[in-house]
């Protein structure tokens, strides 16, 4: 798909495919025909004047823009940023709106690394999340895009740019496949990016994205492509052009510039000197810093294989600095970041490569990751009332990605992929019930390996808590369709136990959170991880009292 140029300032964009179409002739040879199949479209419009400058509209409070992205004309894929072949045709998907958060009392787009650097950026978030059907039947896809608006410094006029990453699974026995893109505004003829009048309560009517990326410099890069990669297998590349248009949007919830901490699980596929090796389980720690002010989010997770030897620490976004296109918060509920841009993730030990924002992604070696909240695209199959359904104090989401090991040489000789794993983190608890029973009843989520099949799975959970002796009566019931149980045993806010049931065997390490005034310790949540014979699991876990 190619935007072809025109001096009214409008663009045309346009995708053909053929089809043969064999039929016998009088002689019995064969005509062929070509039947030509030609979708497209048009936009164009009254480009937001240069001089607009518009402000949000309430002083002092940033402004949220929702937009709906809708289908790419050729691709036809209801997901955003994929093929119907990579996650597009899986039914129900859950679709967030492109949400832009504009600074307070800041022109918009007005960041520019030389003219305008102390300038707040205006950040994008759009995430789309699909599950459908169970065990090694089961298709699920996750894609995350943050990015930003800022003054090209190309043409001086307001631009985006943002950063694609996702993952899909076909099936519990087919490998996962990377999703990798950039995702830029398309420019019409004159160099305009963005339509509207400038002013009002919908300053921008329409835009256009496409897989084309700026540099560290906002300099546009032309020419780049989608990649979708097979865990082990060999990358093929497509393009994509999303048109933007406005919806309604609710507003902001609330906006919390803190630091949370708490868990993750999930399942890892490494891939060793280009052969992919056997799944393991990985659980540990988060944290995660939100900035109300910059409207950026950072996020460590540093985690081990409970059942062997491999470790791994991943870095997401950051608060401070420039995200370049790799951290967003809108509110407290819904925020995302990618790779960090700035702080070295590490596997086993060995610290990876950053990213060189001035050179095009597709040429370098570095970790490509994404997390992502529950609430940014809430629907899940698997869990139709939530993780918690009742909890305040705790945030909950997604987390997939590739780290990329290289040697000094420069190769990669390592790849270790996360598919969908889960995390979850809150504002941990600074005192507990000094006596009492508390019943907390929620649900668990994770990763499997089942004989050989990958998929996600869910389940219930309880901890009957005695906060007296500090001993604690843990289940996870029907997960997968099996049940585990142990006694934990708590230290501080925190608690850990051994798990045991259904012929599996494992841990649970969990805390208390909330600190309402009299009733301390309303929630809990926490990892587990399983493992049995040709099975293994890791995921989270929350609930109330």
């Amino acid at each position: 798909m190619n935007p072809v140029k025109r001096n009214t300032g409008a663009s045309l964009l346009f995708k053909l495919s053929s089809k043969p179409d064999l039929r016998p002739d009088q002689n019995g040879g064969v005509v062929v025909r070509i039947e030509r199949q030609e979708r497209g479209f048009i936009f164009g419009g009254q480009a937001v004047p240069s001089n607009a400058g518009f402000l949000t509209t309430a002083p002092g409070t940033p402004q949220l823009y929702t937009y709906t992205l809708q289908q790419d004309a050729a691709l036809q894929s209801p997901v955003p940023f994929i093929t119907q072949s990579t996650g597009g045709n899986i039914p129900n998907p859950s679709i967030s709106p492109y949400y832009v958060v504009a600074p307070a009392q800041s022109p918009f787009g007005a960041f520019n690394p030389t003219t305008n650097p102390n300038a707040t950026g205006t950040r994008t978030l759009q995430e789309s999340l699909g599950i459908n059907g169970t065990g090694a039947a089961q298709t699920s896809a996750l894609v995350v895009q943050t990015g930003g608006f800022f003054t090209s410094s190309d043409t001086g006029t307001v631009a985006g740019d943002g950063v694609v990453r996702g993952s899909f699974a076909a099936n519990g026995t087919t490998p996962p496949v990377r999703i990798g893109s950039g995702a830029a505004t398309v420019p019409d003829g004159n160099g305009n990016n963005i339509f509207g009048t400038g002013m009002g309560s919908l300053p921008i009517s329409g835009f256009v994205l496409d897989q084309n990326q700026y540099n560290g410099n906002v300099n546009f890069v032309p020419n780049q492509v989608a990649t979708q990669n097979p865990l082990g297998g060999t990358a093929s590349t497509y393009a994509f052009n999303q048109p933007a248009t406005p919806t309604t949007s609710a507003g902001f919830g609330s906006r919390t510039t803190q630091t949370t901490t708490g868990y993750f699980g999930g399942i890892m596929y490494p891939v060793v000197q280009g052969r992919p090796g056997s799944p393991y389980a990985v659980a540990g720690s988060t944290s995660v810093s939100t900035n109300a002010t910059s409207n950026q989010v950072a996020a460590t997770f540093a985690g081990a294989d409970p059942f062997g030897a491999n470790t791994l620490t991943a870095q997401f976004g950051t608060v401070t600095g420039r995200p370049f296109s790799r951290a967003t918060f809108v509110d407290d509920t819904r925020y995302a970041a990618l790779e960090s841009p700035n702080t070295a993730s590490q596997v086993n030990g060995t610290t990876l490569p950053l990213p060189n924002p001035n050179a095009p992604s597709s040429t370098q070696i570095y970790p490509r990751l994404a997390m992502v909240t529950s609430g940014t695209a809430p629907s899940n199959s698997l869990l139709p009332s939530g993780l918690c359904s009742s909890c305040q104090f705790l945030q909950w989401g997604y987390w997939t990605g590739e780290l990329d090991t290289p040697n000094p040489a420069g190769t990669v000789v390592r790849q270790d992929v996360a598919h969908v794993n889960p995390w979850i983190a809150g504002v941990i608890s600074s005192s507990l019930p000094a006596t009492g029973v508390g019943t907390f009843a929620g649900n668990a989520f994770g990763s499997v390996v089942n004989n050989g099949a990958s998929y996600l799975a869910s389940g219930g959970f309880t901890n009957i808590y005695n906060f007296g002796n500090h001993t604690g009566a843990f289940t996870i019931s029907n997960f997968d369709g099996k049940t585990v149980s142990g006694t934990v045993n708590g230290l501080g806010a925190g608690y850990l136990g051994a798990l045991s049931g259904s012929g599996l065997t494992g841990s649970a390490n969990g805390s208390f959170f909330g600190n309402i005034p009299g009733n301390p310790a309303t929630e809990t949540g926490g990892n587990f991880a399983l493992q049995g014979s040709s099975y293994l699991a890791s995921g989270i876990f929350a609930g109330h009292r």
